[in-house]
């Protein structure tokens, strides 16, 4: 195993720590005042729109970016739709050009590139031609495909929700803990998104544990689908462009400072991604199902032993 970092140990007290170097990870309200006093540029680096299963314009999540005076990567499911709208538009930096990937094993993969041409580049070829019936849920390229083809592009590769999401398998992390994808598949990825807004607090604590023993980089962000949940988690670096901000991030010197979404905005979320899905219900269960299946057999075949 490798060498834990110390400097990757989680704060969980209540209220940040002014002092920004002392932890890098940290579980509170972001504290963008000390931060940009810092030096730190920051970003809600997990964002969805309604391009892909979010109830949250461009148009709404831009304005909200420059009110609290952070920068943004929109990372809509398989488009980058909401991306080139942004990027019409003026926006606060860092501007990070973004896409979570749902691949068909499971796993979401955040992808992060320095320029908007980068990540047209990247769809065009690798995404945009191997959606499925139901756009927002798996393509048909498995983790370790997606994970080897980004490898060649100019972008970061990041684990969402490393061990999520509830009963499914949308964690890269949680089906290599159940041997559904070899632990190889890993070492593409550069970077784990240590505070999720939608997961619970063990399993960020975990995601938090894998980077610090695994020396992988670090992110965070709301995964929010509406609005009043964006900014909510942030990643800083003292970087305000988006090529050097993710070269912090892959230098290991980001920090993470945000705090879960409560129960009840869990709900609003759900229900606001569940509406986002009914034009897909059929396919989308098609998907679950196939992904799921494999699963359930292992269940059964331990519990037959």
């Amino acid at each position: 195993m490798d060498q834990e970092r110390d400097d990757l140990i989680p704060d969980t007290r209540d209220g940040c720590m002014p002092e920004v170097a002392l932890r890098r990870i940290r579980f509170c309200k972001p504290n963008i005042p000390a931060l940009t006093t810092g030096g730190y540029y920051a970003a809600d680096m997990h964002v969805h729109t309604t391009y892909s299963d979010a109830g949250t314009s461009v148009r709404e999540v831009v304005a909200r970016a420059f009110e609290l005076g952070i920068g943004l990567s929109i990372t809509d499911h398989n488009m980058i739709g909401g991306v080139l709208e942004a990027a019409s538009r003026p926006v606060p930096e860092p501007f990070v050009p973004g896409i979570e990937v749902s691949t068909s094993d499971g796993p979401h993969i955040l992808l992060y590139f320095p320029s908007v041409h980068d990540l047209s580049e990247f769809y065009s070829h690798e995404v945009r031609n191997f959606l499925g019936d139901s756009p927002y849920l798996a393509i048909h390229k498995t983790s370790a495909e997606v994970l080897g083809r980004a490898a060649t592009y100019d972008c970061i590769s990041v684990a969402a929700h490393p061990f999520g999401y509830w009963f499914f398998d949308k964690g890269l992390c949680k089906c290599i803990g159940k041997g559904s994808i070899k632990d190889e598949v890993r070492r593409h990825v550069q970077a784990m998104e240590v505070i999720c807004g939608g997961m619970s607090r063990g399993l960020n604590l975990r995601a938090c544990h894998f980077a610090r023993t695994h020396h992988t980089g670090i992110t965070g962000g709301t995964d929010c689908h509406i609005l009043r949940h964006f900014g909510t988690v942030i990643t800083a670096c003292k970087a305000g462009g988006a090529r050097e901000f993710l070269e912090e991030i892959r230098a290991g010197r980001s920090v993470v400072e945000g705090e879960e979404t409560g129960v009840i905005g869990k709900g609003i979320s759900g229900g606001v991604i569940l509406g986002r899905f009914l034009p897909y219900t059929l396919p989308s269960i098609k998907v679950h199902y196939r992904q799921n299946t494999p699963r359930i057999t292992r269940f059964f075949r331990r519990l037959m032993r």
